[in-house]
C-alpha cells in the first residue's frame, strides 16, 4: 500500500492541509504529518524546498522510493490513478 509523508500549516489553519489528510484517512492511506512550524520551521522548510511556496505538499512512498505528489489537487489526481490501477488498498 502506498504511504504519504505530508507538509501542512495549522497557524494559521489551512484548508487544503485539512481537506488532503481527511482525503487520505478516508481512503484508508496511511500518511505522516510534519506540520511546518511545530515539526520544523519555515526556514527549514523553505531551505529544504526552496521552490514551494505553499503547503500542503504532498509525497508518496512507492516501492521505496519518494515520489513528489504536490498539492491537494495533485493528491486528488494521484489517489484516482491509484484506484484505476487497482493499486489503492
Amino acid at each position: 500500500m502506498t504511504k504519504f509523508l505530508i507538509y501542512t500549516r495549522e497557524d494559521p489553519p489551512c484548508g487544503y492541509c485539512v481537506s488532503a489528510k481527511r482525503l487520505l484517512e478516508n481512503k484508508g492511506f496511511a500518511f505522516t504529518n510534519q506540520v511546518v512550524g511545530r515539526d520544523l520551521l519555515m526556514e527549514e522548510f523553505k531551505e529544504k524546498f526552496p521552490d514551494q511556496r505553499t503547503v500542503p505538499l504532498i509525497f508518496a512512498d512507492e516501492e521505496g522510493l519518494r515520489v513528489r505528489v504536490g498539492g491537494y489537487n495533485e493528491l486528488q489526481s494521484y489517489i484516482t490513478q491509484l484506484s484505476v490501477k487497482g493499486l489503492n488498498l
